[in-house]
This record gives C-alpha cells, structure tokens and sequence, in this order.
C-alpha cells in the first residue's frame, strides 16, 4: 500500500507540476503513461517476434521509457465475442482492437470502445484528424459515434497469393478471382474456412450474392481445401505445399516472404478486404493512459517501423504517408489507385449484409465440396 501511496503521489506531483509548466496533452499522456507499468495486452498471433521487439525499442526512443508487448492467445477475430464476455464479469482482455467493421460495430454498440485523448493524439500525429473523419458515423443507442471512438486502420488486403516453388508469375498474368474455378486450379486452392475476402465480393462492381453463391459453390466442387487459422493457417498450408494459390492478407504475406517463405502475390484488378478501424477497448487491461499513448503510435509511428522492416505494413491511401506504406506503392504499379477498388462493406447497412454474405459463402463452399459438381448461372 505504501508502494502504490508513493508512487500516486509522485504521479499526482508531476502532473502538477507539468500543468503549471503549461505542458501541452501529449506531454501530460506521456507522463501519465510512463508512470505506469508500461504493458500493453494485444492480439499478435501472426506477428513475427523481429516485428514485435522492433515496435518495442522503437517505442523506448521515441519516449524514453520501455514498452512490453503482451499478446492474448487466440486468432485475432475471435477477440470481440471475448471481450464481450469478459466484460460481463468486469474483465479486460486486450487494451485496443482493430478490425473489420461488422466486428468492431457489435464491441461499440454493446459499449466496449472508449474516446481516446484526441487532442494528444492529434498533436503527436496530425494526420489523425483525417483518419478519424473517414470513421463511419455510426451511433450507438446511448447516442455516441464510432467517429468519436476510433481511427480508419487500414483497407483491406486480401489478394492473390501463391507458392513460388509451384507457381510461375507468367501463369497468372491478367489472371481474375473467377479464374481460381477453372480446370487449371483443381485441387490447388486453399481458402480460409470462414471465408474471408470472399464474402464481401457483392461489395465489389458487377457482383452480387447470387453471384457470389455461385462462385463459391464452384470453388468447392472444384476441389478448394478449407483451412482454420485465417490467413495465418493459409500462408501455412501454402508453405507447407498443402495448395499452390490462395486469397489471403497483403499484411501477412509480406512478413512471411521477408523471413523467407516461398511466397508471392498478384492482383487481380481489385483488392478484397473490410474497412478497418482501430478502438481503445474498455475495460482494458493495462494503464489506460498508456494504453492511448501506444495506441496513437502504434497507428502511424509502428506501422512505419513494421513497414521498414518487411516491406508491408498497412493498407490505406493517403498522399500524406504513401511514401512510407510499401504495400500501397506495390498496388499502384498493378492498378490499384483507389479506395473504391477495395471492395468490403463501409456503411452499417452493408456491415449488416456482411455477416449475410458469409453465412451464403460458407455453405456455398461446403455445397460444392459435397456436390463436386460445377454449376453454371
């Protein structure tokens, strides 16, 4: 008791004494936050150990004080359905999640997000004005916005991915995602067994459901092997020689290829993915002012260091930070310019017809698997 007396009291006089100094509120979040325990509880499976200790020492020189990166076990999409639960029980389980927008909207409606110090934030990272105003709107019951909340994370990135060993660029030159059913690909596709990337193909022009249940079928009956994992259990199922081609995360494919893993990518005239936001989570685990310091830097200044390193990192495009998102300079050169060739849900409405969508691919994909037979439409 004694401890934590004397350590309050130093925090509560160097507050005051940063107030009365007219320290500004990044000054005073970074006070706060070295007066914590400076841990920080996240999802990271996938993420490679070189790019979590990079994070951390990138973190100590920027601030002057240590940063320790805690991952929660467990895939990443399975965090909001834990939070929930753990919050009934006033339990916290991560300090901050991002992810696609039908996930996140069901966390902030049930009233685990939490409005972050925006003015630290915008003072350390200016560009976060812009990225908040690209937030959806959306309000809650109690009448607060997801805007207010969070920040655009990224775009999606699922694309083409394939094992060099078994794959030559030259055969998927002008190659589309309806071309993964022809003869040519049978039994050589693997596809994350919930469906990622391909439910929100009605998002995309000249797509629809029908269309998409269609495909899906056939991607079945066409021999697609289903794997757990997301696009961690992809990439591995590749690597392994499990399936040549795949649709999977730019993000992820990029740290493998950089630690060596027979990997590349393609495009095929659009990208699939969600709009991503990233919230502060509440209850959190740790610090909460720790928790928004590394949050605000981890949004710019670690991605940047990620990228550095792997030649990836996030997805988004803003003039502002291209020269720093590798993966955005890689999908302009094969035509990717803009948002609207992203295809995923970016309103509530169509985050709605999201989880429709996916329920209509994966029993498409497990029809055609049963069936082995095509359909035509």
């Amino acid at each position: 008791m004694r401890s934590f007396l004397a350590v309050s009291t130093a925090v509560f006089l160097l507050l005051g004494a940063l107030s009365a100094a007219g320290a500004s509120p990044l000054e005073e979040l970074v006070a706060k936050a070295k007066a914590s325990s400076h841990t920080i509880t996240m999802t990271l499976e996938g993420v490679p150990p070189e790019i979590i200790r990079a994070k951390e020492k990138a973190f100590e020189k920027r601030f002057g004080f240590n940063l320790r990166l805690e991952s929660e076990p467990g895939h990443h999409r399975k965090a909001p359905v834990k939070i929930m639960q753990a919050a009934k029980t006033g339990r916290g389980v991560v300090d901050m999640w991002d992810g696609g927008l039908p996930l996140v909207l069901r966390m902030f409606k049930a009233g685990h997000t939490r409005q972050p110090p925006w003015e630290a934030v915008y003072e350390g990272w200016p560009l976060a004005r812009k990225l908040q105003a690209a937030v959806p709107a959306i309000k809650s019951a109690a009448g607060a916005s997801l805007r207010d909340h969070c920040l655009h994370h990224q775009q999606g990135t699922w694309t083409i991915v394939y094992n060099t060993r078994r794959v030559k660029p030259e055969e998927l030159k002008g190659i589309r995602f309806e071309d993964l059913t022809d003869e040519k690909w049978r039994n050589r596709v693997v596809w994350d067994v919930r469906a990622l990337g391909l439910y929100v193909l009605p998002f995309a022009p000249g797509w629809s459901e029908d269309r998409l249940r269609v495909y899906a079928h056939n991607l079945g009956a066409n021999g697609v092997r289903l794997v757990s994992g997301g696009t961690s259990g992809v990439l591995q199922a590749l690597i392994q020689g499990e399936g040549d081609i795949a649709v999977a995360s730019m993000v992820q494919v990029v740290q493998q290829k950089t630690l060596g893993a027979p990997l590349d990518m393609t495009f095929a005239g659009m990208v699939l993915g969600n709009l991503t936001v990233s919230c502060l989570i509440q209850p959190g685990v740790n610090d909460p002012n720790m928790a928004a310091l590394y949050w605000g830097w981890n949004h710019f200044d670690g991605n940047y260091t990620e990228a550095a390193i792997t030649g990836g990192g996030v997805f988004r495009m803003y003039e502002e930070e291209a020269d720093r998102l590798p993966l955005v300079k890689l999908a302009r050169q094969h035509g990717i310019k803009s948002v609207e060739q992203v295809a995923g849900p970016r309103t509530e409405e169509q985050a709605k017809l999201a989880g429709k969508y996916r329920k209509t691919a994966i029993n498409a994909l497990k029809a055609g698997i049963a069936s082995k037979k095509k359909i035509t439409k």
